[in-house]
């Protein structure tokens, strides 16, 4: 499991100590001897791939495939069944690099088994990942609402609204709401890769905190709450991006769902955790509780090994120069930016996903309705209180505790999410109806997108029942306002899964 720390913050600053002898990169160990077909292809002996697309190239490729349709046919015939495992005794475990036509050598994996691509890592070292970006995004979503039981006595000490003390938790929203569109496509630079957005946000994060948790005037606390939002955003909008990298295709909707699950957890628990200190120590102790979250992320971020495939291959390509000291070893993003200015780089990543978002509907609207969702969530942290605490009078600390229904409403959704995309699919499959579970992510990406919108029928009219506008809720039991929350929280999870 070591050698996956090779390109996380700690394995980097313990090359640097030692001189390059500790967390070396598999390149640069002892005895390590290049792949025969990158050795092939260095001195010459492959033949350029040529990336021509004329129609005479697709014909010619079309008839390829069909002779070799043909003969897989063949030797799949019991006659032939010797020659056949005859050929998958001679297949070389190696994958042969693709050589451009100007003479660049694509550095690609080894093998399949290349223990350097993330989807061979061991499940101990895929269980790091996991636990590292669900806990970023945990403590990120849960210093949003931890303020929620300070602001009665903020409003109290500094004399303002509960509009203004409401703010505390705004600008949070808001500065995490736009990071994303910067922080996001910076990590999808091979040349960046996932690690350092995360790094250099939780130690901005971290240090803002501590100003966070001091001020005592209202306009530098909102300022502050906004950048602390802003710097934190990287969990939120790369951590779905961190699971995809070491997550195969079928198992990545369970894999999604555990970050759905930190990612309500955080906000449901961070009230429990405030009510019960925050009417003791003051408001200023809900802002020392996520400094304390944020230095133990902080010190596990150091050990999250980077997690991004064609970072991981850009880095790669960089030893391999080093090593022969041949310039044609050039991973895919080298050769498609060869020709391309830094600046049109930079707009690629930051312009084009601000361009996708305006001018493409369906993301436009599984944007604009998963931020409905969000301001729905957010809403119950300011009307809660106006029923639990001015009608049944309950304290801080017990009215926390109504928020943990989140938590389990989000538990509840397993089932479903077992039915929908292990059981659903096998069955459709038998019926010739629903693509199998692996095929669907190609062939119909969006057929998991009708359940959310079936999930709303199911969820709102149950909530109804027993929704907080009812007429007369003085003399209704509080039990039966519990009731409410799971269901209403089962459709919003499910509804911003799926359009996930």
């Amino acid at each position: 499991m070591a050698h996956i720390l090779t390109n996380s913050p700690i394995g980097l600053i313990g090359r640097w100590l030692s001189g390059g002898r500790l967390f070396q990169p598999t390149e640069k160990r002892q005895g390590f001897e290049l792949p025969p077909p990158y050795k092939d292809a260095a001195g010459g002996r492959n033949t350029p791939l040529d990336y021509s697309d004329s129609p005479e190239t697709k014909k010619e490729i079309r008839a390829q495939g069909d002779s070799i349709s043909a003969d897989s046919s063949q030797t799949h015939s019991p006659s032939s069944q010797p020659g056949l495992e005859q050929q998958e005794s001679q297949r070389s475990p190696w994958i042969e690099p693709t050589i451009t036509p100007d003479g660049a050598i694509q550095v690609d994996w080894y093998s399949d088994q290349d223990p350097d691509n993330p989807h061979n890592w061991s499940f101990a070292a895929k269980l790091l990942v996991y636990i590292e970006v669900n806990l970023f995004t945990f403590i990120v979503y849960m210093s949003v609402a931890i303020f929620a039981a300070a602001e009665g006595e903020f409003m109290t000490v500094f004399g303002v609204s509960r509009s203004v003390s409401v703010l505390g938790m705004s600008t949070y929203v808001l500065g995490y709401g736009t990071g994303p569109m910067i922080w996001s496509p910076l990590s999808e630079i091979p040349s960046i890769g996932r690690n350092p957005p995360y790094v250099i946000s939780i130690t901005i994060f971290l240090i803002l905190s501590i100003p966070t948790a001091l001020v005592n005037n209202v306009p530098g606390f909102m300022v502050l709450r906004f950048l602390q939002g802003f710097f934190g955003s990287p969990g939120l909008a790369t951590g779905g991006a961190s699971i995809a990298d070491v997550t195969g295709l079928v198992q990545l909707p369970y894999g999604l769902y555990v970050w759905g699950l930190c990612s309500i957890a955080g906000p449901a628990i961070a009230p429990v955790i405030s009510g019960f200190s925050v009417p003791v120590k003051g408001w200023h102790w809900s802002m020392w509780e996520v400094l304390w979250a944020a230095a133990g992320c902080f010190v596990f971020l150091i050990f999250l090994p980077e997690t991004s495939g064609p970072a991981i291959l850009h880095l790669r390509a960089k030893h391999l120069r080093e090593l022969t000291g041949n310039p044609s070893f050039q991973s895919q993003s080298e050769i498609k930016v060869k020709n391309v200015s830094p600046m049109q780089v930079v707009y690629d990543a930051l312009i084009i996903p601000w361009k996708i978002h305006a001018l493409d509907p369906a993301i436009l609207f599984s944007t604009v309705y998963i931020g409905l969702v969000y301001a729905i969530f957010y809403s119950y942290f300011e009307v809660l209180p106006i029923v639990y605490i001015d009608v049944y009078k309950m304290n801080l600390g017990e009215l926390g505790l109504i928020f943990l229904a989140s938590v389990v409403a989000t538990a509840l959704v397993l089932p479903l999410l077992l039915f929908v995309h292990s059981l659903l699919p096998k069955r459709g499959l038998s019926q010739g109806c629903i693509p199998s579970a692996r095929k669907a992510a190609h062939s119909r990406p969006f057929w998991k997108f009708d359940c959310a919108c079936w999930a709303i029928y199911v969820c709102v009219d149950l909530a109804s029942i027993n929704s907080l506008d009812s007429t007369d809720y003085r003399s209704a039991h509080r039990g039966s306002r519990h009731d409410a929350g799971p269901p209403v929280h089962i459709q919003l999870y499910c509804r911003r899964l799926y359009a996930l």
